[in-house]
């Protein structure tokens, strides 16, 4: 019995200082992205488990599995403490630019009301907080594509 929940079972190993994605339980359509980050370990736990960093260096409140983590390697998509990075608190509204282009007015997090400002879609590192905004004030996200099945 062992062995056979062994051969179904690996252990996963993640260095120390490499980037992981996290398993998203809250994914809730099939096009949402299924995993979220990029966090990087910060050490392995006695019991198993993975401390990890976000981009802002702030430690996450929680320890995740092997079986919750992805390894991904390195590349200029992933952003690093060279880059400026800001946490969003929340997405407050939205609007189409002259451009056509959707913009989304946001708080900072740790920061006042006068910092909020409007960013692209295309700036935000997790596009998390766009799909909570628009579960909140119950309206389809216009950045997911809808898909019929029969």
């Amino acid at each position: 019995m062992i062995s056979a929940f062994n051969k179904a079972h690996r252990l996963i190993e993640f260095p120390t200082g490499c980037y992981v994605m996290v398993k998203d339980p809250i994914a809730s359509t099939p096009l949402d992205p299924k995993y979220d980050g990029p966090y990087k370990v910060v050490r392995r736990t006695p019991r198993g488990t993975y401390v990890l960093q976000d981009n802002m260096n702030q430690v996450l409140s929680r320890n995740y599995a092997p079986e919750q983590i992805k390894i991904v390697t390195q590349s200029l998509d992933i952003p690093t403490q060279e880059t400026d990075h800001y946490e969003v608190e929340k997405v407050l509204s939205h609007r189409l630019s002259d451009k056509g282009e959707m913009l989304y007015k946001v708080q900072w997090k740790g920061y006042p009301e006068s910092e909020n400002s409007e960013i692209p879609y295309e700036n935000f590192d997790s596009k998390k907080a766009i799909s909570l905004y628009y579960q909140r004030i119950n309206k389809k996200n216009p950045h997911v594509i809808a898909t019929h099945v029969k």
